[in-house]
């Protein structure tokens, strides 16, 4: 069968609205094979390996375990989860990774949805009463095989009930899928406390992590059994008691338990809501709620530079319904927020943090002061004092203006054919500068012969936590294309060399926000690690602090209101506009060049403007 596309003769406009489309008659429907079906429809369900282990681990929940242990090899995309649950019976072992066939009241398509999409999958499990048994999804279970995966994950023979899930290589024949998953390993390993927090709410429940790295398995960080959810996710991501706040409450048919930060993270991924023990997604109402008191408002000022910070929490709700849990923990928060504003809770919030806004400001003034924009005075072309409508400009009508005069020492009056532009003298350089700068910068990162690094007249040393440690390890020859270069060991980050753009950095806490405020970007996706040498496309993958820092050069370097030009300076400045990639706003936004229509049949370059 065959259907033609809009516009073919024989399927007309006409035909396509009045309901009928004529068929050309061909191969027959058929209905897709089952392994086809199959396929696709594991797609579905397995979309990355972070849903493989979240279903694995569900299943051990469900299991009514109270341990359980997963190893990781972000390499090859093989995954183990082993628990201390009831175990599967040695009747119901040849059903399970069968389709659409479950024990919790699910769907019954995570097993056989990961067997699919996966080069093998062994399940081995123990029950109290019977003895290990073993299946491999799909197919039979060759002693080879089993022997190759339990060496390569190093597990033990079951002695007591519980069930070991061995997945090798996810997405193994999905060459599309592989190449997306491994470029989200990393990501996923910044992710993972996050993530197994999700899964394991319930206090009782103790869980370890495991990675690959050299050949062994090193445990990533362990989750402990715990009297509250909220004590587990203060252990988990080591805050400290003394910052946090609780909330406690309850209603005839709601209960909320939890607490929150007072010091804002730059990480968003420490935000968490549960209603009657599963994770709901309901961070971005929560977030307006710290918002309108004053919390977590999202920026935080460093060198110039605006920082995102996120508010630190975890909910737990009892209700019976989404939307009356929703509805009391915004009351109940509301109520304890107002409280802490109250008690001068606000002002820990703000002062309590490394590097706060307040500090900054304080200890920095002078520097900052040097490096920030210097004021000009702003015009506002929005509404002409002279009556000329507005026309459309483009880039081509650059190249063809005329200079007349400049305007009180601010803007140059041009002319193309029987238009008039103003142009703004400071944002017209300043957009010259900046693209320059731009330009050489990034060139000279990708000339293999040229180093950015300058040695720091005094090495600065910060501390790291271990996660910390492990992300800066990771982009260490990142930074080190953009001209920074340190020294990782014992928790502690020693920084040698910074680019000519960073030299004036002497702060080693402020400096460590910079370049975590880079990583976070990276590992969120909103920057690049990788450069390709285009200037245009690279520029948005830079250090926000190296970019602020040449914007503000730009600016400082630039033609300034109050600076008389000669009609060859103008000209050559229209020149070098001309060949912006960018030539309409200065680096901070102002419009360069704004066109106006008149009668130039009686205009003169003589008439005094002035």
């Amino acid at each position: 069968m065959h259907i033609d596309p809009i516009g073919d003769s024989e399927s007309s406009l006409p035909s396509l609205l009045s309901g009928t489309i004529k068929i050309k008659h061909g191969m027959p429907i058929r209905k897709l094979r089952g392994k086809t079906r199959q396929t696709l429809r594991s797609q579905v369900v397995v979309d990355s390996v972070e849903t493989v282990l979240r279903q694995l681990v569900q299943n051990s929940l469900d299991a009514q375990a109270s341990f359980v242990r997963v190893k990781i090899d972000l390499a090859s995309l093989s995954v183990c989860v082993e628990d201390n649950g009831h175990g599967i019976e040695a009747s119901d072992l040849s059903l399970v990774g069968k389709r659409y066939h479950t024990s919790s009241g699910g769907r019954g398509e995570s097993l056989s949805s990961i067997a699919v999409c996966s080069g093998s999958v062994i399940v081995r499990s123990k029950t109290q009463a019977q003895q290990e048994n073993c299946v491999c999804l799909g197919g039979s279970c060759p002693p080879e095989l089993l022997r190759v995966l339990t060496s390569f994950f190093q597990l033990d023979s079951l002695e007591a009930a519980g069930t070991q899930v061995m997945v090798s290589r996810v997405f193994a024949s999905m060459p599309v899928r592989l190449e997306n998953a491994r470029r989200k390993a990393d990501k996923l390993r910044q992710k993972m406390k996050s993530v197994f927090f999700e899964l394991l709410c319930a206090p009782h429940v103790k869980a370890e992590v495991y990675l690959l790295e050299q050949g062994e398995f090193v445990r990533m960080f362990s989750v402990e059994a715990c009297d509250s959810v909220v004590e587990k996710f203060s252990s988990l991501f080591r805050l400290s008691a003394k910052n946090m706040v609780s909330l406690l409450a309850k209603s005839t048919s709601c209960s909320v338990e939890g607490s929150f930060c007072l010091q804002s993270s730059h990480r968003s991924g420490l935000q968490f809501v549960f209603l009657n023990g599963e994770h709901v997604p309901l961070q971005s109402q929560v977030n307006r709620i710290f918002a309108s008191h004053g919390y977590g408002l999202g920026r935080q000022s460093v060198f110039g530079r605006s920082l995102r910070l996120h508010p630190v929490y975890c909910f737990h709700v009892q209700a019976q319904d989404e939307a009356n849990a929703l509805r009391f923990l915004k009351e109940e928060l509301a109520k304890v927020l107002a409280k802490v504003l109250a008690q001068g809770g606000q002002k820990r919030y703000n002062e309590g943090q490394r590097g706060s806004p307040k500090r900054i400001r304080k200890s920095t003034r002078e520097e900052i002061d040097s490096t920030q924009e210097e004021t000009q005075p702003s015009v506002d072309f929005s509404q002409p004092s002279v009556d000329f409508p507005l026309v459309h400009v483009s880039q081509q009508d650059i190249g063809t203006l005329k200079v007349v005069k400049q305007v009180s020492k601010q803007f140059i009056l041009a002319k193309s054919g029987s238009s008039l532009f103003i142009l703004d003298q400071h944002a017209c350089d300043e957009r010259v500068q900046v693209e320059q700068f731009f330009r050489e910068y990034i060139t000279a990162m990708s000339d293999p012969s040229c180093d950015l690094r300058i040695r720091c007249d005094e090495t600065m040393a910060f501390s790291l936590a271990k996660e910390e440690q492990t992300s800066f390890l990771r982009y260490e020859d990142v930074f080190r294309n953009f001209g920074i270069s340190y020294v990782l060991g014992n928790r502690k980050c020693t920084v040698t060399h910074l680019p000519r753009a960073l030299s004036h950095e002497t702060q080693p806490e402020r400096l460590k926000l910079l370049l975590l405020q880079h990583i976070m970007e990276m590992e969120e996706g909103e920057k690049q690690a990788t450069m390709t040498g285009n200037w245009v496309q690279d520029v948005s993958n830079i250090p926000s602090a190296i970019s602020e820092s040449l914007i503000s050069s730009a600016c400082r370097q630039s033609v300034k209101f109050g600076d008389l030009l000669s009609k060859a300076e103008m000209e050559y400045l229209i020149s070098q506009l001309d060949k912006c990639t960018l030539p309409f706003q200065c680096a901070h936004g102002r419009p360069t060049i704004v066109p106006l229509e008149a009668d130039m049949m009686t205009f003169t370059e003589d008439e005094d403007l002035d």
